[in-house]
């Protein structure tokens, strides 16, 4: 960037694991956690799709979805898509969700979900959630 004149500011993103931050799955259950903007452009429903099946093949699996959907459209696409599927817990969806709530559900899940499918804008980028 020419045009800054060799004056510059780096941001590093970095996460801070709060002090004392322990995970402790819930035991007797496997819970996938899928957080984040809840939308299909985020991979929500192949996240939906992936827990369906693997729900099939071991019932102790469950999906927690927590995040906001800032369209009313994909909100019903969501409510549909979990219709009669009790082992997906959604929080949030129409409204934000604090940090501590995530954290919350991060120290309890197994493992995260993540899928971006393919798009110009997110082509040769690192999800923030990764770092």
């Amino acid at each position: 960037l020419n045009f800054t004149r060799k004056r510059q500011v780096v941001l590093a993103n970095k996460c801070q694991v709060p002090p004392g931050f322990q995970r402790a799955p819930t035991p007797g259950k496997i819970t996938l956690l899928f957080s984040g903007t809840l939308a299909e452009s985020t991979g929500l429903f192949q996240a939906i799709k992936l827990a369906r099946q693997l729900h099939l093949a071991d019932p102790s699996v469950e999906l927690l979805l927590i995040g906001y959907c800032a369209q009313e459209v994909e909100w019903q696409k969501i409510q549909n898509a979990i219709a009669g599927a009790p082992f997906v817990t959604l929080l949030g969806g129409r409204k934000l969700v604090p940090h501590t709530q995530i954290l919350a559900a991060i120290r309890t899940a197994h493992a995260g979900i993540i899928y971006y499918p393919p798009s110009p804008h997110i082509q040769n980028r690192i999800p923030t959630k990764l770092y």
